[in-house]
Protein backbone atom coordinates (compact mmCIF):
# COMPACT_ATOMS: atom_id res chain seq x y z
CA UNK A 1 0.00 0.00 0.00
CA UNK A 2 3.19 2.15 0.34
CA UNK A 3 5.51 1.21 -2.14
CA UNK A 4 5.66 3.25 -4.93
CA UNK A 5 6.68 1.02 -7.26
CA UNK A 6 4.75 -1.84 -5.91
CA UNK A 7 1.72 -0.12 -6.49
CA UNK A 8 2.69 0.55 -10.11
CA UNK A 9 3.54 -2.93 -10.96
CA UNK A 10 0.29 -4.03 -9.39
CA UNK A 11 -2.49 -4.47 -12.53
CA UNK A 12 0.07 -5.91 -14.74
CA UNK A 13 0.91 -8.50 -12.07
CA UNK A 14 -3.28 -9.08 -11.25
CA UNK A 15 -3.63 -9.54 -15.53
CA UNK A 16 -1.28 -12.25 -15.46
CA UNK A 17 -2.83 -13.81 -12.35
CA UNK A 18 -6.35 -14.12 -14.08
CA UNK A 19 -4.62 -14.76 -17.31
CA UNK A 20 -2.41 -17.70 -16.57
CA UNK A 21 -4.02 -19.19 -13.60
CA UNK A 22 -5.82 -21.80 -15.38
CA UNK A 23 -2.49 -23.39 -16.09
CA UNK A 24 -1.55 -23.34 -13.01
CA UNK A 25 0.69 -20.18 -11.76
CA UNK A 26 0.12 -19.09 -8.49
CA UNK A 27 1.04 -14.94 -8.01
CA UNK A 28 1.38 -15.05 -3.91
CA UNK A 29 1.50 -11.33 -2.71
CA UNK A 30 3.01 -11.05 0.40
CA UNK A 31 2.05 -7.47 2.38
CA UNK A 32 4.24 -6.05 4.84
CA UNK A 33 1.31 -3.77 6.22
CA UNK A 34 1.05 -6.30 9.15
CA UNK A 35 -1.76 -8.18 9.56
CA UNK A 36 -3.22 -5.83 12.22
CA UNK A 37 -3.95 -3.76 8.69
CA UNK A 38 -5.52 -6.35 6.85
CA UNK A 39 -9.00 -4.27 5.85
CA UNK A 40 -6.62 -1.55 5.00
CA UNK A 41 -4.77 -4.47 2.59
CA UNK A 42 -7.70 -5.97 1.58
CA UNK A 43 -9.89 -2.52 0.71
CA UNK A 44 -6.29 -1.22 -0.99
CA UNK A 45 -6.27 -4.05 -3.69
CA UNK A 46 -9.96 -4.12 -4.35
CA UNK A 47 -9.77 0.00 -4.77
CA UNK A 48 -7.24 -1.05 -7.43
CA UNK A 49 -8.70 -3.56 -9.18
CA UNK A 50 -6.66 -6.08 -7.97
CA UNK A 51 -9.00 -8.82 -6.83
CA UNK A 52 -7.09 -12.01 -8.51
CA UNK A 53 -4.66 -11.37 -5.83
CA UNK A 54 -5.03 -12.68 -3.22
CA UNK A 55 -3.25 -11.07 0.06
CA UNK A 56 -0.58 -12.92 2.64
CA UNK A 57 0.94 -10.93 5.19
CA UNK A 58 4.61 -11.19 6.39
CA UNK A 59 4.29 -10.84 10.22
CA UNK A 60 7.37 -8.75 11.50
CA UNK A 61 8.76 -9.07 7.99
CA UNK A 62 10.10 -12.80 8.67
CA UNK A 63 9.95 -13.84 4.81
CA UNK A 64 11.11 -10.52 3.98
CA UNK A 65 13.80 -10.91 6.02
CA UNK A 66 14.46 -14.72 5.15
CA UNK A 67 14.36 -14.50 1.48
CA UNK A 68 16.99 -12.08 1.69
CA UNK A 69 15.01 -9.75 -0.07
CA UNK A 70 16.99 -6.37 -0.82
CA UNK A 71 14.55 -4.11 -1.38
CA UNK A 72 11.04 -3.56 -3.14
CA UNK A 73 9.44 -4.78 -4.90
CA UNK A 74 11.04 -8.35 -5.10
CA UNK A 75 9.86 -11.07 -7.55
CA UNK A 76 10.68 -14.52 -7.04
CA UNK A 77 9.92 -17.33 -9.76
CA UNK A 78 9.41 -20.38 -8.39
CA UNK A 79 8.51 -23.92 -9.73
CA UNK A 80 6.42 -26.84 -8.95
CA UNK A 81 8.84 -28.26 -6.88
CA UNK A 82 9.39 -25.04 -5.09
CA UNK A 83 12.54 -24.19 -5.88
CA UNK A 84 13.76 -20.45 -6.34
CA UNK A 85 14.41 -20.59 -10.29
CA UNK A 86 15.22 -17.01 -10.36
CA UNK A 87 14.86 -13.34 -8.59
CA UNK A 88 14.19 -10.06 -9.86
CA UNK A 89 14.95 -7.36 -7.99
CA UNK A 90 13.20 -3.82 -8.96
CA UNK A 91 9.86 -2.96 -10.58
CA UNK A 92 9.71 -5.05 -13.74
CA UNK A 93 7.67 -4.62 -17.21
CA UNK A 94 5.66 -7.65 -17.25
Amino acid sequence: TWCVPCVDELPEINEIQKRYELLGLKVISLSLDGENNKNKVENFLRTNKATSLQPYYDINSEAFRDSKAKGMPTSFFINTKGERIAVAEGKLDW
